[in-house]
């Protein structure tokens, strides 16, 4: 009987706290990822700046990491959008004036969220020189917000992983869930970017099964365009492959918060595309 009222107080105790967990905020923010492409020859970079444009103020997102563009780009960018963004970002050369190297930005939205602190992680020992078996220097810009409207805490983690190097990745991998453990433990984090790796990479898994973070897109009933490729190549839609890998993702702990949607973004403007892969969006809802 003393086993038996122990195990029964144990459920109970368990699903108490699964019950607080499941309380959350009644607003979600909208998060996303989108990787913005270097201004290559073609399609040409003012051909692609008002799709990206569109999408922004089509879908309104509160935050998002983008990951690739230039400092021009980004200027560019918040020409159009300065009124209700800011940005936060680190070039991966190491030089934060640099004009032709990649940034890794947040965009926030400043009615919605508040910059508390940012920072940037390397994938290097050594600040714009390329780490492991990287072609590239890379690195991950990380933004603790608030909330202002339901006044919780939250860090954002936007990557870049090398396209080349198969270690660089899976030690990307690692480092990201070190440091987040060390900075954020506690707190709702968002990782999120273009990581160069499907799901069947090691890359992928050793963050997806780390039992501290979890891809959205498999936390949600009816993803949306989950089926295509992540990546277009600025080719029509019905070229695009339906074999659901994506090099994009966006991981959340979910002991501490909730994703109610996933939605990969496959809208152009005028048949141009804004990059050569597709943004995606979660709605994701913090715990009281």
């Amino acid at each position: 009987m003393k086993k038996l009222f122990t195990l029964i107080l144990i459920v109970f105790v368990a699903l108490s706290m699964h019950a607080q967990e499941v309380k959350l905020t009644k607003k979600p923010l909208k998060v996303a990822t989108y990787n913005i492409q270097y201004p290559a020859k073609k399609p040409a970079w003012s051909d692609r700046l008002p799709a990206i444009v569109r999408i922004i103020e089509d879908y309104q997102f509160d935050v998002f990491g983008s990951q690739e563009p230039f400092l021009p780009q980004i200027e560019d960018i918040m020409k159009h959008i300065e009124k209700d963004y800011a940005w936060v970002g680190d070039c991966t050369t190491g030089d934060n004036t640099y004009r032709k190297a990649h940034f890794n930005p947040i965009f926030y939205r400043k009615s919605r969220l508040e910059l508390l602190e940012n920072g940037v992680i390397w994938f290097t020992d050594t600040p714009g020189k390329p780490g492991f078996d990287a072609m590239y220097s890379r690195n991950c810009v990380w933004a603790k917000f608030k909330d202002k409207k339901t006044k919780k805490v939250f860090f954002m983690f936007n990557c870049h992983f090398d396209h080349k190097g198969i270690i660089a990745r899976e030690m990307s991998s690692r480092i990201i869930l070190e440091k987040m453990q060390e900075m954020a433990a506690g707190y709702p984090c968002i990782v999120s970017g273009d990581f160069n790796a499907k799901q069947d990479s090691k890359a992928y898994k050793i963050m997806a099964e780390s039992g501290v973070i979890t891809d959205a897109l498999y936390m949600v009933d009816n993803p949306v365009n989950a089926e295509y490729y992540s990546m277009s190549h600025y080719k029509p839609m019905n070229t695009v492959p339906k074999h659901g890998m994506h090099l994009d993702h966006i991981f959340f702990t979910p002991a501490n918060s909730k994703v109610t949607s996933w939605h990969m973004i496959t809208d152009c403007l005028n048949g141009q595309f804004g990059s050569d892969h597709f943004p995606i969006m979660i709605h994701w809802y913090l715990a009281k």
